[in-house]
Order: C-alpha cells, then sequence, then structure tokens
C-alpha cells in the first residue's frame, strides 16, 4: 500500500512541476517576477498553476507586491565560519 501512495505522491508532484513549467511561457524569466508584454487578462485561463495564475493577475492589476519577492543579495558567512580562527 506504502508504494502505491508513494508513487500517487509522486505523480501529484509531477504533474504540479510541470503545470508550473508550462506557466512560465507567460513570464519574461525564471523568476516570474514579470509578464511579457503580449499577456493580457484573457490569457490568465491558460495557466495549469494557480499559483502562477494569482501571481500573474497581481502584475497585471498593479497589485502585487514585490518588495522582498525577486531580489539580489549580498552572501556574508555563517557566525560560526566567522568565529573559526
Amino acid at each position: 500500500m506504502s508504494l502505491l501512495a508513494g508513487s500517487l505522491m509522486a505523480w501529484g508532484a509531477e504533474e504540479k512541476i510541470e503545470a508550473l513549467k508550462a506557466d512560465m511561457k507567460f513570464f519574461t524569466d525564471v523568476s516570474g517576477s514579470e509578464l511579457k508584454e503580449s499577456v493580457k487578462s484573457k490569457d490568465l485561463d491558460g495557466f495549469q498553476s494557480e499559483l502562477r495564475e494569482t501571481v500573474a493577475t497581481g502584475l497585471l492589476n498593479k497589485t502585487y507586491d514585490r518588495t522582498y519577492r525577486a531580489a539580489s543579495y549580498e552572501a556574508y558567512p555563517s557566525p560560526r565560519a566567522l568565529g573559526k580562527p
């Protein structure tokens, strides 16, 4: 039974990953932080992932809060690494 359940869970995860990949055609890059200029409200029905559709809707309506969503950050060593001589 657990093998079957594991297979079904893996299939569900694979399906979600494929949906996310398919929805990337609407975005300018893999970060999903900007829609292609050609994307309009009518295209929202073409999304397979509810998450990406929600993001796209917010981007189109200019209501999506981009603060801290996609940014470049400088990496800092951990306190443990800093404490080593």
